[in-house]
């Protein structure tokens, strides 16, 4: 049976943020404003069928994912990634934004809960 990885990894989370969590919970809000100014790039990308430029922009924002912990989202882009790379067609943007919006909210969860 395969499982889904967690939305975040907490403890990868807490490691990398080195004892500073409120300066590393800033910097996941960087990461996520920067995804939002991307967004209708990757549409544009998207609709266009610019697969190389998308692929590189999901590799980009699947280093961030692995930084901060954020498992599920990085295997989601991963997957994007080999769909591009077989010529899998469009991709659903719509899915990848729910991933990114479930790790947006496993972090302000875990802010409330500190």
């Amino acid at each position: 049976m395969n499982q889904d990885p967690p939305i975040l990894n907490e403890d990868r989370f807490r490691r990398m943020a080195c004892g500073d969590m409120d300066s590393f919970y800033e910097l996941a809000g960087d990461y996520f404003e920067e995804v939002e100014s991307r967004i209708p790039e990757w549409r544009k990308l998207n609709a266009s069928g610019d697969d190389h430029r998308l692929r590189e922009e999901f590799h980009r924002s699947k280093g961030g994912a692995a930084i901060f912990g954020f498992e599920r989202l990085h295997a989601h882009l991963t997957s994007l990634e080999k769909q591009i790379e077989a010529g899998g067609g469009e991709v659903d943007i719509d899915q990848l934004l729910g991933e990114y919006e479930n790790a947006k909210q496993a972090v302000a969860a875990l802010q409330v809960g500190n």
